[in-house]
């Protein structure tokens, strides 16, 4: 029988068991991360697709979501504490990479129940149905921050009487930066809630890696 022709959840079970034989120490837990927040944050809508532990687009990404077959890329880096990626020194680990599934299924949700691809978009954090999922979410959660549209606007420069630039701003005042939108959830949370990650995962992966 074709994939296509499964439900939800015999494509679950079967995406889970395959990334069991690729990533045998963390393909389960990926699809378990990824089952949990489905249910938690999207009422379970979200259909599974691949979820793939590799280099994302040039390694700059900790995660990309391909919208043409559904695919999730996942940094391998990610859960290396003592990698230098990023610049995050220490702070790789579990939590992180559960915001950075959270945040590559957003952008799967917006694609899966709106239609909407990057190339329409233009901007990947900068438009509306990204704003609205990050409130929705951010509520949920308890996360606090409000997100809006970010603008151009004209803005006189700190420390000058009359030099203006060109700055992007949000919308609605106090709201999220272009920085903080793109880093959700992460730009959200404490760095302690990071270091405090259990590495008893952590520590079984790295020497087969």
């Amino acid at each position: 029988m074709l994939i296509r022709n499964y439900n939800e959840s015999k494509k679950f079970k079967l995406f889970r068991e395959m990334s069991e034989l690729y990533n045998p120490h963390v393909g389960s837990w990926t699809y378990d991360v990824w089952q949990a927040l489905n249910q938690k944050c999207f009422n379970g809508e979200l259909k599974v697709g691949p979820i793939e532990w590799g280099l994302t687009n040039h390694g700059r990404a900790a995660g990309y979501f391909t919208e043409e077959i559904n695919k999730i890329t996942l940094h391998k880096s990610l859960l290396k504490p003592h990698s230098t990626a990023w610049n995050c020194f220490g702070l790789l680990g579990e939590r992180l990479t559960e915001g950075v599934i959270l945040h590559e299924m957003v952008h799967q949700k917006i694609y899966q129940k709106l239609g909407i691809t990057s190339f329409e978009k233009g901007e990947c954090h900068n438009f509306q149905p990204w704003c609205d999922e990050v409130n929705r979410i951010n509520l949920l959660l308890g996360f606090e921050g409000r997100a809006s549209i970010i603008k151009p606007q004209k803005v006189k420069e700190k420390g000058t009487r009359s030099k203006i630039v060109i700055m992007m701003v949000p919308v609605e005042e106090g709201a999220l930066t272009l920085k903080q939108l793109t880093n959700w959830p992460h730009s959200l949370k404490l760095l302690d809630y990071y270091r405090e990650s259990p590495n008893e995962l952590i520590k079984k992966i790295m020497d087969d890696w």
